[in-house]
């Protein structure tokens, strides 16, 4: 008798811009066990939390995801816009898990990096003391970047200090690995 092949979990995620986009794309590199679920990113470009919404919805009607996810930044999101795609998600029975990265993904770079340490600066001030830290040359991050300051033994030992970096861990990791 022929054995029946197991369906992969399937994830969707969309990324608010480039450099979270290359962030998550790093950690699926380092944490997804290939064969055991299927992980889809999709690069945003900015723009209002409705046109992320519309965006994964578009995406989820391509193909039958069975977990969907925005990942962006908290700062500068106004209340009446966060209401406003909150209703529609459940006005429309949209099943999106929103993860929010606080301030920033800068704030989460700083956070993983300093041990935690509550990062009080608003997004701006973020992203302008991580360039200065640790991109001197004011070269756009890269991959090769991110594995210079973020080894797997960093994320490993930070990721249940930093919730966001746990988070998006976990979507990576193998099911059964997440109890």
């Amino acid at each position: 008798m022929k054995k029946l092949k197991q369906l992969r979990h399937t994830i969707f995620i969309y990324c608010e811009g480039k450099t979270d986009h290359l962030f998550v794309r790093y950690l699926k590199k380092l944490y997804l066990v290939r064969g055991t679920k299927q992980v889809t990113l999709k690069k945003g470009t900015g723009g209002k939390l409705s046109t992320f919404i519309l965006e994964t919805v578009k995406n989820a009607q391509v193909r039958e995801y069975n977990e969907q996810y925005i990942v962006l930044d908290s700062d500068g999101k106004k209340e009446e816009e966060l209401k406003e795609a909150q209703n529609k998600i459940k006005k429309d029975k949209i099943d999106i898990q929103l993860i929010w990265q606080k301030p920033c993904l800068e704030g989460v770079f700083l956070r993983i990096l300093k041990g935690n340490q509550f990062i009080k600066e608003k997004s701006e001030s973020c992203k302008s003391i991580f360039n200065k830290e640790y991109i001197q040359d004011k070269t756009p991050l890269t991959e090769a970047l991110l594995e210079k300051l973020f080894t797997k033994d960093i994320l490993s030992a930070n990721r249940q200090k930093v919730q966001e970096l746990d988070q998006l861990i976990r979507l990576m990791e193998d099911r059964k690995d997440k109890n």
